[in-house]
């Protein structure tokens, strides 16, 4: 990579290839990554709680209007039901349907393998420490986001 000493390009390239890698990994199973993160956030705690779209967002760090955009595709494929809260009419409360829980349980290996690719270059020291300089400088990120 050319000019490699420029941090914030070196992370976002490698924010591209992770992606790629992954997309190429869950592409066979119909969904994108973002997909796929977002249904094994539901496979993982569907069943401990109910999973409102506001919990789905925080996890994914993204948008009210992005998540809605993910939800709406996973619904249209058959694989996500959404339905308003009995107890909250602004709440909509989000459940894999039994495809949707077929499809995370087959493509959970693909998001494993992406993992463990990530870290295979890395120690445990050094991923424990990577992770902790990425956390300290999204932390700076996001507070210079939600600042302006």
């Amino acid at each position: 990579m050319e000019n490699s000493s420029n941090l914030g390009r070196q992370v976002v390239y490698c924010g591209h290839l992770a992606r790629q890698c992954l997309e190429n990994r869950v592409r066979q199973f119909g969904v994108t990554p973002v997909q796929a993160y977002a249904m094994r956030f539901l496979a993982i705690n569907q069943d401990r709680h109910d999973v409102a779209q506001r919990d789905l967002e925080r996890e994914l760090r993204l948008k009210a209007s992005t998540v809605n955009g993910v939800v709406d595709r996973l619904a249209e494929k058959g694989m996500l039901l959404r339905q308003t809260s009995p107890t909250d009419g602004r709440c909509r409360l989000l459940t894999l349907t039994p495809l949707g829980v077929q499809v995370a349980e087959t493509f959970h290996s693909a998001l494993v393998d992406t993992e463990a690719l990530f870290r295979s270059a890395l120690s445990p020291e050094e991923q424990q420490q990577f992770q902790e300089l990425l956390s300290r400088i999204i932390m700076n990120l996001e507070s210079e986001v939600h600042r302006t």
